[in-house]
This record gives C-alpha cells, sequence and structure tokens, in this order.
C-alpha cells in the first residue's frame, strides 16, 4: 500500500510541497521509512503543471535514499503530486518485475497526472476492457491500469467526478463476470483500496474508498485507518494526503466520498459528495 499527497494553490505551491514531502514531522520521507516492515521502498514520483504543461519525475528506488535528488526538484507551480510506492502484486508476479520507473507513480495523459494507493485486484480483466488504450500500458502496474481506465471514462463522460465514479462501477460489473474465477484463484473482491487523486491544471479530484475491516493503521498516525484520507486548507493552499502530514488538524475525507477542489480566478472552490 502506496501513500501520496497533493496539493492546490492560487500561489506558487513548491515551499509548501517540500515541505510536505521532505521537512514535516510527518512528512512523505518520513512515512517511507518510519516502519522497517513496511517501508515505500519501490520507487517514487513527483508531477505538477508548470506553464499548463505536465511535468513528472519519477525512480525506481526508496526515495529514503534518494534524499539529495528530491531536493534538487523546484519550479513554480500551482497543483503538485507526490507518490511514495509499496509496490502490490495482484498477479504474483518474481518482486523484481514490479521495480522500474514506467511502474512508478504518478502516471500521465491527456493533461491529467493521476496516483493511487490500493490495490486492483483484477488488473487482466480490467485492461482488456480498455480497447485501443490497452496500448499504452509501460509497466505491470495494477495502478496503470486504473489510471487507463479512468482516461476511458474521461474520454467517454467529460467530467473527472463523473469519470471516477464510471470507472468504480465498471470495476464492480466486471467482477460480477470474472467472479467465479478469480475466487478459485483465492482472490475474494476485485480491489483493496481505490483511494486516488487525479488532477488537471485547473483542479484536484480525491476519491477515498477503502476496506473498513482491514486491521491496518496509517503509519505515523496510529489512530486512524490506513486508508482513510486527510485535506485541509492552508491559507490560498488545499492538500490531500492518505494520512495528516504533521500535527496540526486535518479533516476526514470519509469513506465512499469525492472531494473536489477547482481553481477558478484567484479562488479554490472545494466540493465533497458520495461516490
Amino acid at each position: 500500500m502506496c501513500r501520496m499527497f497533493a496539493a492546490i494553490s492560487t500561489e506558487n505551491i513548491f515551499p509548501k510541497a517540500a515541505h510536505f514531502l521532505l521537512d514535516s514531522e510527518k512528512s512523505l520521507i518520513k512515512q517511507s521509512c518510519a516502519n522497517p516492515d513496511r517501508l515505500q521502498k519501490d520507487g517514487w514520483g513527483v508531477g505538477f503543471f508548470k506553464s499548463g504543461e505536465v511535468r513528472i519525475i519519477k525512480s525506481r528506488g526508496p526515495i529514503f535514499k534518494e534524499e539529495d535528488k528530491v531536493r534538487k526538484i523546484s519550479g513554480e507551480a500551482d497543483i503538485f503530486l507526490a507518490h511514495i510506492r509499496e509496490a502490490s502484486n495482484p498477479k504474483k508476479l518474481p518482486h523484481k518485475k514490479l521495480i522500474s520507473q514506467a511502474n512508478s507513480q504518478p502516471f500521465s495523459a491527456q493533461g491529467f497526472i493521476f496516483c493511487h494507493n490500493g490495490t486492483l485486484c483484477i488488473p487482466d480483466a480490467v485492461s482488456s476492457n480498455l480497447g485501443g488504450l490497452k496500448k499504452n500500458l509501460k509497466g505491470v502496474n495494477d495502478s496503470e491500469v486504473l489510471f487507463w481506465q479512468i482516461i476511458k471514462s474521461l474520454n467517454a463522460y467529460g467530467d473527472p467526478v463523473t469519470a471516477i465514479r464510471m470507472s468504480v462501477d465498471e470495476i464492480e460489473t466486471v467482477w460480477i463476470s470474472v467472479k467465479k474465477e478469480y475466487e478459485k484463484k483465492g482472490i475474494a473482491t476485485p480491489y483493496k483500496g481505490l483511494n486516488i487523486i487525479l488532477a488537471s491544471k485547473e483542479a484536484l479530484y480525491a476519491l477515498c474508498l477503502y476496506p473498513e475491516n482491514s486491521s491496518k493503521k496509517a503509519i505515523l498516525t496510529p489512530s486512524r485507518p490506513f486508508g482513510k484520507m486527510a485535506y485541509r486548507k492552508e491559507g490560498k493552499t488545499f492538500i490531500f494526503a492518505s494520512e495528516p502530514l504533521d500535527g496540526g488538524k486535518w479533516e476526514n475525507l470519509e469513506n465512499g466520498f469525492i472531494l473536489s477542489a477547482v481553481k477558478s480566478k484567484n479562488e479554490i472552490t472545494l466540493r465533497k459528495e458520495k461516490l
């Protein structure tokens, strides 16, 4: 299970992003190595928009061993995403096949940037419905399949919130047709967590969808379930995160809700709605 955060602002986001990525008391880099049994060691990446264009920087290595490289990232942007990876493996592949820059997140296409925390347990069944988009898969990461499924829904419906809803609906519909086949393999659910952050150059969208029966707890806030996302406003900035990034006050993004932060002129409008 991975960790991620994203921020949107009406001003340059890099100083705050660097703080939460590296220096805050519960920063992403501190989450990456806090628990030796749950190391986020399988790659990292950041994505942002510079002059309206997508920029992605990724690595196959552990972020806690590449801090110098991360500190060199700078620039001007008003939307920023970061992701650290503990690789899921629903295909039961050798671990070394999971680790590559192509399998690290974020993913991007068509002016969108995407991160996922969780496991899509039926990536082959879902990818078989991607049509012509299937050729764009570059790795073996189930999260990449989920990303291209959302792109397919975006192409069909236009609206990001509708696309997220329809993607979840399609996964559950596909599960109905393949359930017996996968249950023979010991897979009892189509996904274990669909915590998603999707960004365009004007907005951030976050879906919180995680198994509430899990005993896992957040890495640096052990009073929280592992999948419950958090968010808060800091001045002209909104931050979404897998878990709180410091000891300050954070709001909860409840299970089964989508949170949108949309930029218009010099304001950001926040909206929360049920999946």
